[in-house]
């Protein structure tokens, strides 16, 4: 009965502000990311995107862009030398081992910044970054947490009904 009044009392007083469009269209975006049957697929998805752009696409043209800048400084260089009367085995070392060598794996890089950008895209967004609660102790009711994005809610006790939203997915670790 005291529970109806006080229910009633703050449906009264308190005022809850209303969700902004983004905040709403976020919600709907994360129903169907973390939707139980659609996550694991729209994420294999989004992956094979990142990837397929990454070696495919954009990383690819990179990279084909800096083998030619460095194959022309190569040549430039190896004209240079050649003018120059050099050694033909500090020759060889330099023309194919130093550009050789570095400019293969230089050329692989523009691959490796492309993939990060789009990782770094996934992670800034929220859609790689894992939320997690540990938690650490339970009694009749209710249960201690661990939130490590959150150090105001760590150590609080939480009720079944404010934890339930939060387990998408639950491991259990135990001390067997």
């Amino acid at each position: 009965m005291r529970y109806a009044f006080i229910e009633g009392v703050c449906a009264e007083c308190v005022v809850k502000a209303q969700e902004s469009r983004e905040a709403l269209r976020s919600v709907r975006i994360d129903k169907v990311l973390t939707d139980k049957y659609a996550a694991i697929p729209v994420f294999v998805g989004i992956m094979a995107l990142i990837f397929w752009l990454t070696f495919s696409v954009i990383g690819k043209w990179l990279s084909e862009l800096l083998s030619m800048g460095i194959d022309w400084l190569t040549g430039v260089v190896d004209a240079a030398l050649t003018a120059y009367g050099l050694n033909p085995v500090v020759h060889s070392l330099l023309i194919n081992g130093v550009f050789a060598g570095v400019g293969s794996v230089l050329s692989f890089l523009p691959i490796i910044v492309v993939l990060f950008f789009f990782l770094s895209i996934l992670e800034d967004t929220g859609y790689m970054a894992g939320h997690f609660i540990v938690i650490y102790g339970y009694g009749i009711g209710e249960f201690r947490v661990y939130d490590p994005s959150s150090v105001a809610r760590s150590g609080e006790t939480w009720s079944y009904a404010r934890l339930e939203p939060q387990i998408a997915q639950l491991w259990c670790l135990t001390a067997d």
